[in-house]
């Protein structure tokens, strides 16, 4: 503990028994090693770990290779341009009717109060 600072040793004694045992596990020591240890060997050697720097995570070595579907990126934009043929067609058909002979006779006629 003599190599931590002050914030990182206050850190390490308020950690629960259980939460030291998963800890020490993951950075490589046995069950049966960690569950022996007494509560300050394994304090103690926690504080060792994170001194050395064993308590951070693995760092990636090379970027994850993330496939592209080509089959799949046509079948997207198929899709998508049959989504905007239907989203002009209806509103062609919305002009369409706005525009027609009987929808303006019943407009007119609405706004007259003939029929």
């Amino acid at each position: 503990m003599e190599r931590l600072d002050l914030a990182q040793a206050q850190a390490i004694k308020k950690l629960s028994t259980p939460r030291l045992v998963g800890k020490l596990i993951r950075v490589g020591y046995s069950d049966e090693a960690s569950e022996a240890m007494d509560r300050d060997a394994m304090l103690a050697a926690w504080a060792v770990c994170v001194a050395d720097g064993k308590d951070k995570p693995e760092q990636w070595t090379q970027a994850p290779v993330i496939g592209y579907g080509v089959k799949l990126e046509r079948k997207r934009l198929e899709i998508e341009e049959r989504k905007l043929k239907l989203k002009g067609e209806k509103l062609a058909a919305e002009r369409a009717y706005k525009v027609s002979v009987v929808n303006l006779a019943k407009r007119y006629g609405d706004a007259m109060g003939v029929f």
